[in-house]
C-alpha cells in the first residue's frame, strides 16, 4: 500500500511539474498578429498585398522572432502547385529558416519533386542577402522556347537566366524567385520597425554596446525612427561610433535628425576623436547641413585644423570655412599650418588664404611660398 502511494504520489508530482513547466513556457512569449501590406516584384508595380505577420514577444514584451505564410510560387499560367511556406525571420527580420506543413512537397517543372539536397539549397539561396534574384524580372525567368511545341512556360528549369548552379534549384527558378522575394522584401523593414517599437532605452543601449555590429546598426535606425534622443543614449551612440567606424554615416544621420545643440555638440566631439575617414563624413555633414551655425564654433571647430591629413578632408574643411566661416582671424591663423603638409594640401591652402585678410607677416609667408613653387600653383 505504502508502495503504490508512493508511486501514485511521484506521479502526481511529475504531472503539476510537467503542467507548471509547460504554463511558464507558454508566459515566456505571446504572440502578436500584424495585418501589415506589402508589395512583391513578382505580383506587378502597383500591386500591394495585405499579409498577416505573426510576432513572438519574450515575457519582457521585446520583439524575438517573427513568421508569416507565404506561397510557394507567383503561378503567371495557373498550371503550378501552389503550398504554403512559413518563412521565419529573428527581430532584425533576417530569414532564418522555412517549415512546409506535414507530407507537402515544393514542385519543380514538370511536376518533378524536389529532393532533400533542393531543400537544404532552397535554404541556401534565402540566406543569401545579394543573391542574383535581387535583380531579376519576373518576365526574365522563362524557359526557353521549346523547338518541338514552340511554348514558353514560366516554371521550367531552362531560363532566360544566366544562373550559377549554386544560385538557383534547377528546375525551380520561378519558386525560388518568389520565395526569395517574400523573404528579402518590403517585410524586412518592417519587421525591424515593429522590433523597435518594442524595445525600451535599456535595450538599444544593450544593443549599442553589443559585439554584433547588426545590432549597434539596427538600434541607431531605430533611434532615428522612434525620434529618441534621451542623453545617455545620444552618449553611448557617440561613444561606440569614436570606437566603431562602421557606424559613423548611421550616427551622422541620427545626429541630422537631432536639435542643433546636440547636433553640434557631438559633430565637434566626433571631429576631435574619430578617424580620418570619418572625419570627411562629419565635415561633409556640417557643409551640407541647414542648421545654423555659427562663427564662434567654426572658430573652435578650426582647432582642429591641424589633425586634418588627407587631402579630401583639408578640401572639405576649406570649403566649410569659405562658405559659412569667411575672414575668420582663428581660421587662417589655424590653417597656416597646412601649407607645410604635402604639395596637394598645400596649394590648396595657398588659393584659400589668397582670399582671406591676411596681415602683413601672413602676406610675407604667402608670399614666399608663392615664389618656392611658383611654376606649380
Amino acid at each position: 500500500m505504502n508502495i503504490c502511494f508512493k508511486f501514485f504520489f511521484i506521479v502526481v508530482s511529475f504531472w503539476i511539474l510537467y503542467q507548471n513547466s509547460d504554463t511558464n513556457f507558454k508566459k515566456k512569449t505571446t504572440k502578436i498578429t500584424h495585418e501589415v501590406k506589402v508589395h512583391h516584384p513578382g505580383k506587378g508595380i502597383n500591386n500591394i498585398e495585405q499579409v498577416q505577420l505573426i510576432e513572438i514577444q519574450n515575457n519582457k514584451g521585446l520583439s524575438i522572432e517573427f513568421y508569416m505564410d507565404v506561397k510557394s510560387v507567383i503561378c503567371l499560367e495557373n498550371v503550378c502547385k501552389v503550398i504554403p511556406v512559413r518563412v521565419y525571420w529573428n527581430n532584425l527580420g533576417h530569414y532564418l529558416k522555412y517549415e512546409l506543413n506535414e507530407g507537402a512537397t515544393l514542385e519543380k517543372y514538370e511536376a518533378d519533386l524536389f529532393e532533400k539536397e533542393d531543400y537544404i539549397k532552397l535554404h541556401a539561396i534565402l540566406l543569401n542577402e545579394n543573391s542574383p534574384f535581387k535583380n531579376v524580372q519576373v518576365d526574365e525567368i522563362l524557359k526557353v522556347p521549346d523547338e518541338s511545341h514552340n511554348e514558353v512556360d514560366a516554371v521550367s528549369g531552362a531560363t532566360a537566366l544566366d544562373l550559377n548552379e549554386e544560385d538557383t534549384v534547377k528546375g525551380a527558378a520561378l519558386t525560388c524567385y518568389t520565395l526569395w522575394h517574400w523573404t528579402h522584401g518590403d517585410i524586412q523593414s518592417i519587421i525591424r520597425n515593429i522590433t523597435g517599437l518594442s524595445c525600451r532605452s535599456k535595450d538599444f543601449k544593450s544593443f549599442l554596446k553589443d559585439d554584433d555590429v547588426k545590432l549597434k546598426l539596427f538600434s541607431i535606425e531605430q533611434l532615428v525612427a522612434t525620434n529618441f534622443y534621451k542623453k545617455d543614449l545620444t552618449e553611448t551612440v557617440i561613444k561606440e561610433t569614436i570606437k566603431n567606424p562602421t557606424l559613423t554615416k548611421a550616427t551622422i544621420n541620427y545626429l541630422e535628425n537631432a536639435s542643433k545643440k546636440i547636433y553640434l555638440s557631438a559633430s565637434l566631439r566626433l571631429l576631435k576623436k574619430v578617424s580620418n575617414s570619418q572625419k570627411i563624413l562629419v565635415l561633409n555633414s556640417l557643409l551640407n547641413t541647414k542648421k545654423e551655425i555659427s562663427k564662434s564654433y567654426l572658430d573652435e571647430l578650426s582647432n582642429e585644423a591641424t589633425g586634418l591629413n588627407s587631402f579630401q578632408e583639408v578640401s572639405l574643411f576649406l570649403n566649410l570655412m569659405k562658405i559659412k566661416n569667411p575672414d575668420s582671424k582663428k581660421v587662417v591663423q589655424n590653417v597656416f599650418p597646412l601649407l607645410k603638409q604635402d604639395f596637394l594640401i598645400g596649394r590648396n591652402v595657398y588659393w584659400f588664404l589668397k582670399d582671406q585678410n591676411l596681415n602683413q607677416e601672413e602676406i610675407v609667408i604667402l608670399n614666399e611660398y608663392q615664389k618656392k613653387h611658383k611654376n606649380e600653383l
